[in-house]
Formats: C-alpha cells, structure tokens, sequence
C-alpha cells in the first residue's frame, strides 16, 4: 500500500513489472499504442451512501460507480455516459429538482473538492475547491 497526494493506494503493493516487457535501446519499456475505451461500468456500492441513484430530465439513471467515475445510464439504448473528474472516491451525490444539474463529493485526497456537472452531457461546470478537508459524505 503506498500513499501518494493524500490519497491511500493499497493496490500499488501487488504491480510487478512484467518479465517479457519489449524495451528500447535505453532500458526503458515500450508504452502500448492502443488505449483502453470505457464503455461499461458493472456494480453500484451504495451502503455508505444514501439517495445515490437519480433520474436526470431524460430519464437516465445517474449514480456514483466505484471509484472516482459517476455514471449516466441510458435503459432503453443500454449505454453509458461518463463523469470523470474526480481525483478521489466519489461519496455522494445530488440532483436539481429539474434534473439537468449534478453535484458530487468526494473523499480519499488531501482537499476534497465538489463538482458541479450536467446530469446529462457529463460536462464539468464549476469545482468548489477547499471548502472540505477529509472528505464530503
């Protein structure tokens, strides 16, 4: 387990460099060109948290996932959208009355910070920066 920023990593402890890694003339490892696309986010952890799942103006599901991303989901196409702009777990969450606006807390780093984003573009609109230290429940 190491901790980095604030923030408590205790899966760091099990990486291993891999044994037949491709180095360069340098010693260093290729970095793989292809990237990983996030389509799908399986499993809801809502013990801590209550009134985590809401319905945004077009009827999507909006939720904290585990870990740091927020989740829309659209039933009838079965798709995702995502909200990454958490450094740290995401604790909690709200919705305006119409729906359109998120707000998101977060714990788990030095200054927790909330985020307001559109329920429905995943856009980022403003960060309420320090005005929590732990973290936001």
């Amino acid at each position: 387990a190491t901790e980095e920023n604030g923030m408590y990593h205790p899966w760091k402890a099990a990486l291993v460099k891999p044994t037949n890694a491709s180095e360069d003339s340098a010693g260093e490892s290729f970095i793989p060109r292809k990237r990983l696309h996030l389509t799908n986010v399986h499993g809801f952890q809502g013990q801590k948290r209550c009134s985590s799942l809401h319905y945004n103006a077009l009827g999507e599901i909006v939720f904290p996932s585990a870990g740091s991303l927020c989740v829309v989901y659209n039933r009838d196409e079965h798709e995702q959208r995502f909200f990454r702009g958490h450094e740290g777990e995401v604790s909690c969450i709200t919705m305006c009355p119409r729906g359109r606006l998120v707000a998101s807390g977060q714990t788990g780093c030095h200054r927790p910070n909330i985020k307001l984003w559109d329920g429905i573009t995943c856009i980022e609109i403003i960060t309420l920066r320090e005005v929590h230290r732990k973290g936001i429940i």
